[in-house]
């Protein structure tokens, strides 16, 4: 049975930034203080990148070893307002899930301390802490800008145990070569999404 679905989701990143579970991410090739990369990305509507889970967290370490491999990148963990208190750059505290790698965070560095954090390619990108005053590469996250009408139908795609995938141009042309994952429920013979939509691009 063909059953119709249509919806908005909001898809479109700012340029160069890549989608991921929503939200648009970006490495940034220079290196500039914690407070020098906090402006950059709310330049560009955003704020620096947090990494709360394993999968977004994966995709951040890919994202900034298509920049460069080798150096270390800050994104928006710090303990600025409370020692040993780490927080996201939105005020939530640091929540299950961490990547520290061996022995940090350690506050090493006299002076100032080590508040801000780090991708720290010679151990294997686990989390570093580091002085904010030093200056990383980094990436910022923004939130997707622009609403695009999607419509189709649910064979289409793929359907297995309430989820679907639909490819694109079975949707808007705006979200051209690009996947759309939907979790959904049947309501007579209409699809109600019933969980976070995600579009990858190809």
């Amino acid at each position: 049975m063909q059953s119709t679905l249509e919806l908005f989701y909001t898809a479109d990143c700012p340029e160069d930034y890549q989608l991921f579970q929503g939200i648009c991410y970006k490495a940034f090739n220079f290196a500039a203080t914690f407070e020098q990369s906090v402006i950059r990305c709310v330049k560009d509507g955003g704020t620096l990148a947090m990494p709360r889970d394993q999968k977004t967290n994966e995709f951040l370490v890919r994202l900034k070893k298509l920049v460069d491999q080798k150096s270390p990148f800050r994104f928006g963990l710090h303990d600025i307002l409370d020692e040993n208190v780490w927080r996201w750059m939105d005020g939530q505290e640091l929540g299950n899930f961490t990547d520290w790698g061996p022995g940090e965070p350690n506050d090493a560095k006299r002076g100032p301390g080590e508040d801000c954090v780090e991708y720290l390619p010679y151990h294997k990108d686990k989390w570093n802490d580091v002085a904010c005053q030093e200056k990383r590469k980094f990436i910022c996250q923004v939130d997707t800008s622009e609403s695009v009408l999607v419509s189709g139908s649910i064979d289409a795609g793929v359907r297995y145990e309430g989820r679907a995938v639909l490819e694109s141009p079975v949707f808007s042309t705006n979200c051209s070569n690009s996947t759309l994952v939907f979790h959904y429920e049947m309501q007579g013979s209409t699809v109600v999404p019933t969980a976070t939509l995600y579009v990858f691009h190809r």
